[in-house]
């Protein structure tokens, strides 16, 4: 009897672990892993770090030097490691011989082989000073300007909201020139950019999520490689889309995510100079939703570029106020 009771324990305990393990891989499985605000602040800029992998007991079992490069992704192979959770540590060392150590997890599944790091520059996250109120954060919109020839190119962005970053510094707009390959010249700096990128923060938080798309965190990832060609990005663009989103939604369990079109572009209209004879502007809307969430999906019109194109993506998590800073 004792033995036999012993047996029903030892499978109700195990039976219980199978759960935790299954509600953990729903709420945290994820490929990508952004580490933020890290020194030196420039984009793009090289950074010598050592990466260090250890599992749940603390024991390492993978361990790298690799200099990641801030703003792009950094790919981790993880495939020989057995699925569980684990805690990754990117020691960074910088010019003045410091040494900051970075830390976060992630959760190996059977199909996962890689994750990715990115470090994300501190002047992408350095606020300015002051306090509002709170209100919600339109997050990295970049915006990509493919000209037919080298051209000078005037960027003026009325956000109804505060401004929280803009790289280059934006100051009454941004004077660029911009080449037919998408390579960016600030004249401020004459630093070369990839984009404009802009954050701020914004009162407006009565969207309409009416239509959209339910996506579990497992099938973030194809949404995502299915749904942005079909709207207008290129391969470029959806990859750096997804290298700084998928993270960020695959925290949920299920996401109900909603592209928006003319309330975006009345909170945050774009003057550029000469005018684009296409301009695509996405911006992504998303919220935590029960499994059983219902939503009539989008329909998309189809994007064809002609001509000096402009292309801009950004989003904004609905379940993350942040205080509003002037």
């Amino acid at each position: 009897m004792k033995r036999q009771l012993s047996i029903c324990i030892l499978l109700l305990f195990a039976f219980s672990c199978a759960l935790a393990q299954l509600h953990e891989h729903r709420t945290f499985s994820n490929s990508g892993i952004t580490i933020e605000k890290v020194m030196p602040p420039t984009w793009g800029q090289s950074i010598a770090t050592v990466i260090i992998v250890t599992d749940t007991r603390g024991a390492e079992v993978k361990k790298i030097k690799a200099s990641i490069h801030t703003g792009y992704p950094f790919r981790v192979d993880v495939a020989s490691l057995a699925p569980a959770r684990y805690t990754i540590k990117v020691i960074v060392e910088r010019a003045n011989d410091s040494v900051r150590e970075l830390q976060t997890y992630f959760l190996k599944t059977e199909n996962c082989k890689w994750v990715a790091l990115k470090l994300v520059p501190a002047c992408e996250l350095s606020p300015t000073p002051g306090i509002a109120h709170h209100g919600l954060h339109a997050d990295k919109p970049v915006i990509y300007l493919y000209p037919q020839a080298i051209e000078d190119v005037t960027v003026k962005l009325n956000f109804k909201g505060t401004l929280t970053n803009t790289i280059p510094a934006y100051d009454s707009g941004w004077q660029v020139s911009a080449t037919p390959a998408g390579v960016i010249t600030n004249h401020a700096d004459g630093k070369e950019y990839p984009y404009l990128f802009w954050e701020g923060t914004t009162d407006k938080d009565d969207w309409d999520m009416s239509t959209g798309f339910v996506i579990s965190a497992d099938s973030m990832r194809q949404f995502l490689l299915n749904v942005l060609p079909q709207i207008g990005l290129q391969p470029k663009e959806c990859n750096e889309f997804i290298d700084y989103w998928l993270p960020r939604l695959q925290k949920n369990p299920y996401n109900l995510i909603h592209f928006a079109g003319r309330e975006y572009e009345d909170m945050a209209p774009l003057v550029v100079t000469p005018a684009p004879d296409t301009m695509l502007r996405i911006f992504m809307l998303f919220t935590s939703v029960k499994k059983n969430h219902k939503a009539a999906p989008q329909q998309f019109a189809p994007f064809i570029r002609k001509g000096f194109t402009l292309v801009e993506w950004g989003g904004m998590d609905m379940d993350n106020k942040q205080l509003i800073r002037k």
